[in-house]
Parts: structure tokens; sequence; C-alpha cells
């Protein structure tokens, strides 16, 4: 056995080892979205999108394929002619890029002490180096949840989607999950056909088996029933906080309002994403625009039959209604989760924010003052829509009495 096959950081490792945590899945995306961004643009016409993902769905191997492969294909096939204009809106967001290839958990090793490395890039060249990022992020998220740890797929389709603001890729990550599927399928076929004993052609007829089987379950129902939740509340009142620890608890996506207007700022992946241009931030109208995309972001992870978290002020009963709109238009629940907190608390996280900022309090003190002003109570919702949390109180305690309220993963899904 090589070296490398027995290296503990590789994130195959971790995963079966179950030393693997948020942290670890974050700074995973976070790569991942990095090394994105940085690639050169594949396709030069966006119109062509489409056709060339045609050609990878018909590839042909130069063998007899099982009736399985009809059917995958013809699955693919019918997407491909249902939303063609997806794939060419993609591309022209320059989502067509030369990615990785094969973004498999053996092929990125996460130390706990250095950078997250990505190994063994395919060949320069191939089809499956010039294709939609979300390629690479399907595969991954796919061999995840093939481990018995959906839980941790879902987190990071979620954290990419937050670090790269890709969104979209809710969209189309079920088809390049089947489509990656019924590729290797082809590929393991094509193994059998030139393997050098019965046994490993068999081996390889095995695994042929196996991917074709999880092509035809790409689109797979989701393990919680969708939901959408608004999280909201003042300047510093811990928010952002209770989103990302309840995200988790749901499985669901955050889409950042903050992250939003940084990236309609130019914000990307390796910039810090807080508190840019400020002064744009406040320009008529932007706050509208900010969250018009924060909408339509929510509507492509809904699409995908996913729960989702906003994460916001929503200090406005147009802003709530907008959300609780966007929940109704499905028929889904709508929870708007009010961060409250003591003015002496929040003075002192105002405090903390200036100096990280080195910026005096008086800043941060009037931003406060103004968000208070315009904050509108939530008396148009109904009682069982409007949750209260107290953040001072310990966030272990918020999540377990929101989870009374909220369905969460199953008990033992999670390591």
């Amino acid at each position: 056995m090589d070296v490398e096959d027995m290296d503990p950081d590789r994130l195959d490792h971790r995963v079966r080892a179950s030393r693997i945590d948020d942290d670890v899945i974050v700074r995973v995306a976070h790569q991942v979205a990095a090394f994105h961004e940085r690639s050169d643009p594949a396709l030069t016409e966006p119109q062509d999108a489409a056709e060339r993902v045609r050609e990878l769905v018909q590839l042909d191997v130069g063998i007899k394929l099982p009736g399985e492969a009809a059917r995958a294909e013809q699955q693919q096939l019918e997407f491909l002619e249902r939303h063609a204009e997806r794939f060419e809106r993609r591309a022209c967001e320059q989502r067509v890029r030369d990615v990785h290839g094969e973004l498999g958990l053996e092929h990125i090793r996460a130390p706990d002490d250095e950078a997250v490395q990505l190994l063994d890039r395919i060949a320069a060249g191939t089809r499956l180096r010039r294709i939609d990022v979300c390629a690479d992020v399907a595969l991954l998220a796919d061999e995840l949840a093939a481990e018995g740890r959906a839980d941790l797929a879902e987190r990071f389709l979620s954290a990419y989607a937050a670090e790269a603001n890709d969104f979209d890729l809710f969209l189309l990550v079920d088809f390049y999950a089947s489509l990656r599927a019924t590729l290797r399928a082809k590929v393991e076929l094509f193994r059998a056909d030139t393997a050098p004993s019965w046994a490993a052609a068999e081996a390889h007829q095995r695994h042929s088996h196996r991917f074709f089987a999880l092509a035809l379950s790409a689109r797979r129902k989701p393990l919680l029933p969708p939901v959408v939740i608004a999280t909201g509340g003042q300047v510093a009142s811990g928010k952002s906080t209770v989103a990302h620890a309840l995200a988790l608890a749901i499985g669901a996506p955050i889409v950042s309002s903050d992250r939003t207007r940084d990236f309609l700022l130019g914000a990307r992946v390796d910039n810090e994403p807080h508190e840019i241009h400020w002064e744009r931030a406040y320009e008529p109208g932007f706050a509208a625009r900010v969250y018009s995309e924060v909408m339509r972001r929510g509507e492509a992870v809904l699409e995908s039959g996913r729960p989702l978290v906003l994460d916001g002020c929503f200090r406005s009963r147009k802003q709530r209604a907008t959300a609780r709109a966007l929940a109704s238009s499905r028929g889904l629940p709508f929870k708007f989760i009010d961060a409250q907190i003591p003015e002496s608390l929040q003075r002192e996280r105002l405090h903390q924010r200036s100096l990280r900022d080195a910026e005096p309090d008086a800043t941060w003190l009037a931003i406060a003052a103004a968000l208070r002003r315009e904050w509108e109570s939530p008396d148009e919702l109904a009682p069982d829509e409007h949750i209260v949390v107290d953040t001072s109180l310990a966030l272990d305690r918020n999540i377990a009495e929101l989870r009374t309220v909220l369905p969460t993963w199953p008990p033992g899904l999670t390591g």
C-alpha cells in the first residue's frame, strides 16, 4: 500500500475515522471555492453550454452498455431539454471553468494545522476539466453521502454556495451528480472489458452497477421537510450565530444578506467579507436590491426541495412579508426568529467590533441607532410564526428550544 493511501489527513480517511466536523467542511468548501475562482473560464460561447453537456451525457466509450445506462441517459437528456437556459446562464456567469475534474474524497487533504490541499487534478484539456464548477461540487457531496454522511454533504453544499456566492448550483447539483456517476460507471465498464482476469472484471462490473444506481437515484427526496426560516434582529444581536447553528441542526443552506451585500459591492472568495464600503450599502434603494437578490437565491434553494435559512436584519414589515411570501408561494411554513439582546450586552459587542475594525465606538453606535429607529415590530406575524430568542443565553440552550418547534436531523445520522 502506498504511503499516500495511508495518509490520515486525506478526507476519505477523516470521514471514516469520524475525524471531521463543521470547521473541516467549511475549510474544504472555502478552498474549493477559491480554487474555482482562480481557475480560467472554459467556454467562450455560452449558447454552446447545453450542447457541450449533451456530448458528455452521450459519451461513447466503445463498449455495449446495459439498460440502466440508457435510462440514466434518458433522464439526463430530458433535464437538459427542459432546462437548457440554466446551462447557458451558468456559462454567461463564467461558472463553466477549468475545474479539478475528479474531486473525490481521496483527492483532498485537510490537515488540522495546514491549508487544505486539492490533489491529483485530471489531465488538462479533457472535457471533464472544462465543465461547470457544479460538477466538482456534486461529486464531492455525493461521495460524502455515499459514506453515510448526508449531513456533511448538505453542509458542504451550503458552505460552498455561501463562499462562492453560487446558490444557483442547487438547481443543477442533482443533474451533475447523476452525470458524474454515469461517467464513472462507463469507465468501470471499460475497465471490466479490458481487465486481465475474470475476478477483476467482475469487480469492475459491480462498481459499474453501483454507479449506475447512484445516477438513477441522484434526484433524492430531502431527509427533512422544507421550511423557510428568517433570522433577524438588531445589530450585534447574535442573529447570524443563531442562523448558523440552526442551519446545521436542520441541514439548511444559509442565504446571508451581509454576504449578498458584499458580493454586490465587489467582494469575492478571498476578500474580507464584512463591512466593506458601508457608505455604498446605504445608498437609496441598495437595501431593496440586496433583499431582492437574497430572495432570488432562496428561491433556487427551495426549488431543490431543501429547507432554507435567511440571515438578515429583516427590520421592516415589507422585508419580512417578502420572506413570508417566498414560503407561502410553495405552501411551506414560515418562521421568523427574532434575536433579542439586552442593550448593555449589545454595547459591549459593538465595542468589540470597533476594536476589530479600528473604528471609534461612535461609528458602530451610530449604525446601531439608525437601524433601531428603522425597526418595525413584527406584530403582523401569527404567534406561531414569531419566535423570540434571548441571545444573552447560551447558544446550545436556544438551539435546543428551537429544535422543539422545528424538524431537525434524525437522531444518529450525524457523527
